[in-house]
C-alpha cells in the first residue's frame, strides 16, 4: 500500500517522520500492555526492546533535523544537501528495520501471545514455538502477491495517460499525461516519488521568432499543454518529454529539476527516442522535420534553490543572458536536422515515428507521406529512401541488433527492409484494417503487429510468415510489448484490457482488467515479470505477470460487500456483489464452502449473531439467506418477493427475528426460524402521524431479543415498535 501519492515532494520527509513516531508510540503502548501479563525476565525485555525503539526514534529526529540543517545549508552555499531520492530510501531502510525489530520482538514472545481461537486446537510445544503473535504478523503467509495479478494502481494524473517507461534498473516508472506533467513512481510501494511540471512563465514565454511579447498559446493562464512523448536515458539519471506545442523538456530525476528546455518543433512533437548509449536522441514533429540531439555525458548538478515543480532559480533563461531557444542550461545540443518528408504534397511529411538501430549508427523515421527514411547518424545523411506502402507509415522498429527494420502502416500491412540498400525483405499481409503499432523481440526472433481489427499477429523474422493470430480483444489495439526472448507479449486495448499472450500457441494466458478507459501504451521490466499499462483514465496499473489470476481461485468475482468473523476467530463469512455467500477459515486462509443463494439479487447485508454460531445475508429481493458459521451451510429464511425493493434488512442479536425496510417504507418483522410474519410496523401508503411516521423511514433496527424495534424517518422522529403486534410505544422526538 502507498503511503503517500501524489503529494508535494518537499513535505515527505517531515510527514512520514510524523507517522514513524505515530507507529512508534503504538508499538510502545502495545509492548507495555503486553508487559503487564509477563513476569520480571519479559518486562525487562519489553524494556529493552522501548528503549530501542527510543533510540532509533531519537536518532531519526537528529537525522531529519541534520537533514533540514544541511538542507538549509546547500541552499546558503555551506554545503550540500542529500537528494530526495536518497531521502526516500533512507525513510525505507529505517522503516524495515524497526520493522524487523518488532518481528524479532513478536518472535521471542510468540509462545506466550497465542492466536485467537488457538484454544480451539491442541498444539504441541513445538507447534507453539512456531505460532505468531497477533499483532504486526499475518495469520496467513503467502507467497502469492496479494491482489494476484493486479499488483497496485498509481493514480495521480488529471488527465490520460500517453506514456509509460520503466527505468533500466527497475526501480522507476515514469507516466506521461495529457494534463501536462510527468509523475515518477517508486514500483516498491506505488509512492509518487517526483513530479515533473513545466513552471507557468515557461509555458507562456514566446516561441523563438515569434513576435516580442506574442505568447505560446494564449497568454500566461493558458492550460497545461498534453505530453505527447516520453523518454529515459540509458543511467536513469535523466527524462526528456515532448509536448504538443513542440517543446522538448529535459529533466534531473536525481533532484527532479528542469535542467533544459527547447522549441525542438513548430508543432507537435510526435516522437522521441534515445539511443542505447544515451548520448543522442531523435525527436520527430509536425513540422516535417526531425532532428538529432547529443544529450550530456552526465547529469550536472543542480542549484537546490530550484523546487521540485522546475521553479527557476534566479539566474534564469528569462534574464536577458538566456539563449533564444528558451533553455536553462545549455547542455542539450542540435547535431542535425533531418528533412525531406512532405517535399512532393505540402499537406503531409509530419513525422510520426523514430527508430534508432542498437548500435546507434542508423534512424529511421516515417512519416504521412508514406515514405521510410534511413539516417546515417554519424554521417549526418539519408543513406535510402524507402517507398512501397500506400498509406500513413505510423511505426518502426529494427529487429534485434541487426540494421534490418519493420514498419507498419495504415494500408493494413507491415514490411520489412534492408536499412542500408532499401530493399523490400518481405510484407506482412493479414491484417483487415489499419496497423497502429509494430514491435520486435530483442532477439529478433519474432514481430508482433497490432490492428484496428481487433487482432494481433505474430510473425516469422526470417521468412516473414504469419505463425499466429492472438484473437480475443473487442476493440481496437493501440500497441504492444514483447518479452526479450519474443515468447510472451502484452497487448493493450479500446476495450479497456490488456492481455498477456503466448506468441508461440497463440494461447491467451491472462487478461489484466482494471482500467476504466482505453488503455493507451504498455512497458514491461526487463525480466518480463511486471508490466505497466497507462490509459485514458488517467491511472496507470501494475500488474505481477509471475502471479496467480485471483479469478481463477475460489474468490468474489467482484467487491465484497460485507464480511463479519467469529467471535473465537476460527472463520469469517463474506458476501459479494457476484451473489455468493463464503465461508473462510481464518486459520489457514482457505475457501470452506460457496452458496449462491443471492444469485438473482445483489446482496446489500451481513449480519452475525451474538454467540457465532450463524450469519443472515439480505438482498435487494428481500431473500435472506441464513449460514451456519462452522459448516457453512446455507438455508433460506426469507423467500424472495415481488414488488418494492428491499432497502435495509437487520436481524436481531439472537438471530430470532429480522426486520425488512423497502423503498416505499414498510415495515415488517419476521420470525428466522419459521419465516413467518410476526407483524407489519408500517405499511405502503401509510402515513398517519399519529400512528405511524408521516416521512419516509430510513432504517429499522432490533434490539438484541427482538422483541422491540427502533425506526427512523425523514419526518425528524424515532418510534419505538413491539415487534410482536405492530404496536408504536414510543415517539423519539
Amino acid at each position: 500500500m502507498s503511503l503517500s501519492c501524489c503529494m508535494e515532494r518537499s513535505h515527505l520527509p517531515m510527514m512520514r517522520h510524523q507517522l514513524v513516531l505515530r507507529l512508534m508510540a503504538a508499538a510502545q503502548a502495545s509492548a507495555a500492555a503486553d508487559a503487564d501479563t509477563r513476569d520480571s525476565s519479559e518486562v525487562g525485555s519489553a524494556r529493552e526492546s522501548d528503549s530501542n525503539i527510543r533510540r532509533i526514534s531519537s536518532q531519526r529526529s537528529q537525522r531529519a533535523n541534520s537533514s533540514s540543517d544541511s538542507g538549509a545549508g546547500a541552499v546558503g552555499g555551506s554545503g550540500p544537501s542529500p537528494s530526495h531520492k536518497q531521502l526516500h530510501q533512507q525513510y525505507q531502510l529505517e522503516m524495515r528495520d524497526w520493522f524487523s525489530m518488532q518481528y524479532k520482538q513478536c518472535r521471542a514472545s510468540a509462545s506466550l501471545l497465542p492466536l485467537p481461537g488457538s484454544q480451539l486446537l491442541a498444539y504441541t510445544p513445538d507447534q507453539q514455538q512456531q505460532q505468531l503473535p497477533p499483532h504486526l504478523m499475518c495469520y496467513t503467509p503467502s507467497l502469492r502477491q496479494a491482489g494476484g495479478l493486479h499488483r497496485m494502481a498509481l493514480r495521480g494524473h488529471l488527465g490520460p495517460i500517453r506514456s509509460v517507461v520503466i527505468t533500466r534498473d527497475g526501480k522507476d516508472v515514469l507516466t506521461a499525461s495529457d494534463d501536462g506533467g510527468v509523475q515518477v513512481w517508486d514500483m516498491d510501494i506505488g509512492d509518487c516519488i517526483l513530479q515533473l511540471q513545466v513552471p507557468q512563465q515557461l509555458t507562456a514565454q514566446p516561441f523563438p521568432g515569434s513576435p516580442t511579447g506574442l505568447p505560446g498559446a494564449g497568454g500566461g493562464n493558458k492550460s497545461p499543454v498534453p505530453l505527447t512523448a516520453l523518454a529515459v536515458t540509458a543511467d536513469g539519471g535523466c527524462c526528456l518529454s515532448g509536448d504538443a506545442e513542440g517543446w522538448l523538456n529535459c529533466w534531473n530525476l536525481k533532484t527532479g529539476q528542469l535542467v533544459h528546455r527547447v522549441r525542438a518543433h513548430r508543432g507537435r512533437l510526435n516522437a522521441l527516442e534515445v539511443d542505447s548509449s544515451g548520448s543522442r536522441c531523435i525527436t520527430g514533429g509536425q513540422d516535417r522535420t526531425a532532428k538529432l540531439w547529443s544529450l550530456p555525458a552526465a547529469t550536472p548538478s543542480i542549484n537546490r534553490s530550484m523546487s521540485l515543480q522546475g521553479v527557476l532559480p534566479a539566474a534564469s533563461p528569462l534574464n536577458p543572458a538566456a539563449t533564444a531557444s528558451g533553455s536553462l542550461i545549455g547542455i542539450l545540443q542540435l547535431e542535425f536536422e533531418l528533412t525531406g518528408h512532405g517535399l512532393e504534397h505540402a499537406d503531409t511529411g509530419a513525422v510520426l515515428d523514430v527508430a534508432i538501430s542498437s548500435d546507434g549508427v542508423l534512424g529511421v523515421t516515417v512519416s504521412d507521406d508514406m515514405k521510410v527514411k534511413v539516417w546515417d547518424l554519424d554521417q549526418q545523411m539519408c543513406v535510402q529512401t524507402c517507398r512501397g506502402h500506400s498509406g500513413w507509415v505510423v511505426s518502426a522498429q529494427f529487429i534485434g541488433n541487426t540494421h534490418n527494420f519493420v514498419t507498419a502502416s495504415h494500408d493494413e500491412t507491415a514490411q520489412a527492409w534492408d536499412a542500408w540498400t532499401g530493399e523490400c525483405l518481405g510484407t506482412l499481409i493479414g491484417h483487415s484494417g489499419r496497423l497502429n503499432a509494430v514491435q520486435a523481440s530483442a532477439d529478433g526472433r519474432v514481430i508482433v503487429t497490432v490492428s484496428d481489427d481487433m487482432t494481433a499477429r505474430v510473425w516469422e523474422s526470417m521468412d516473414f510468415t504469419c505463425i499466429g493470430v492472438l484473437t480475443g480483444h473487442t476493440g481496437w489495439i493501440n500497441n504492444v510489448a514483447l518479452l526479450r526472448n519474443g515468447r510472451q507479449c502484452v497487448t493493450v486495448s479500446g476495450d479497456g484490457t490488456a492481455r498477456v499472450w503466448d506468441t508461440n500457441s497463440g494461447k491467451c494466458l491472462q487478461i489484466l482488467e482494471g482500467h476504466s478507459g482505453d488503455v493507451t501504451c504498455v512497458v514491461l521490466t526487463n525480466r518480463g515479470r511486471f508490466a505497466v499499462t497507462g490509459s485514458v483514465d488517467g491511472t496507470a496499473q501494475v500488474w505481477d505477470l509471475s502471479a496467480q489470476d485471483v479469478s481463477s481461485l475460489n474468490v468474489h468475482q467482484g467487491k465484497v460487500i460485507s464480511v463479519v468473523a467469529c467471535p473465537d476467530g476460527s472463520h469469517a463469512a463474506s458476501v459479494g456483489a457476484d451473489g455468493c455467500i463464503r465461508l473462510w477459515d481464518l486459520l489457514t486462509g482457505r475457501c470452506i464452502s460457496t452458496t449462491t443463494a443471492h444469485a438473482s439479487a445483489v446482496p446489500q447485508c451481513l449480519h452475525l449473531v451474538k454467540d457465532g454460531s450463524r450469519a443472515f445475508s439480505g438482498a435487494g429481493d428481500r431473500r435472506l439467506v441464513s449460514l451456519d458459521m462452522q459448516t457453512g451451510i446455507p438455508s433460506v429464511c426469507l423467500p424472495a418477493k415481488q414488488g418494492s425493493r428491499t432497502r435495509f434488512i437487520h436481524v436481531s442479536a439472537d438471530g430470532s427475528a429480522a426486520v425488512v425496510l423497502l423503498f416505499d417504507s414498510s415495515m415488517a418483522v419476521y420470525d428466522t426460524a419459521s419465516g413467518e410474519l410476526r407483524c407489519h410496523l408500517m405499511q405502503r401508503g401509510d402515513r398517519d402521524a399519529q400512528r405511524v411516521h408521516s416521512g419516509g423511514v430510513n432504517a429499522v433496527y432490533l434490539t438484541a431479543d427482538g422483541s422491540r424495534a427502533v425506526s427512523v424517518s425523514k419526518d425528524y422522529t424515532a418510534r419505538v415498535w413491539d415487534s410482536f403486534n405492530g404496536a408504536c410505544l414510543m415517539v423519539l422526538k
